[in-house]
């Protein structure tokens, strides 16, 4: 039995050293969005942005980077990945405009297009999502208490 458990261990270990390798060969992918939020004319500080690059079935998004907003409502997210298709760059942003009191936060998804998706890592065309006032509401926010 333990020869059998050595065996698969040492199988194991072959296959994920193997794709660790080839996971280096693959092109890395990176974007970077950037934007400015409000609710009505005031900043919305210090609220959850993460860059992600969806996978689907059974693979988990990617998380590329996360950051808060500043103390004037703005951010900046910058990240790549090692991936064998094309990424797919989206951000989701979680905050709690006109509704502060209602249990989980609103979540809003936005695609991000893909010309902006670099493989050259010294110039990664930024994404200007401009200043967007969330108060407006959007068709595709969800409630989100596990982000």
């Amino acid at each position: 039995m333990r020869i059998i458990s050595t065996i698969v261990f040492l199988s194991i270990s072959a296959v994920l050293s193997r794709g660790v390798e080839k996971v280096h060969d693959l092109p890395i992918q990176a974007v970077s969005v950037a934007g400015r939020l409000f609710c009505g004319d005031e900043p919305l500080i210090n609220v959850p942005v993460k860059l992600i690059d969806r996978d689907h079935g059974r693979d988990r998004d990617d998380l590329l980077d996360e950051k808060r907003t500043d103390d004037e409502g703005k951010f900046h997210v910058t990240g790549g990945t090692y991936e064998r298709g094309t990424i797919e760059p989206a951000l989701k942003i979680y905050h709690d405009c006109n509704d502060e009191n209602v249990k989980c936060q609103k979540r809003l998804f936005w695609h991000i297009p893909q010309k902006y998706v670099s493989t050259d890592l010294h110039q990664i065309p930024v994404f200007n999502l401009g200043s967007i006032n969330l108060e407006l509401g959007f068709g595709n926010e969800k409630r989100d208490c596990r982000h």
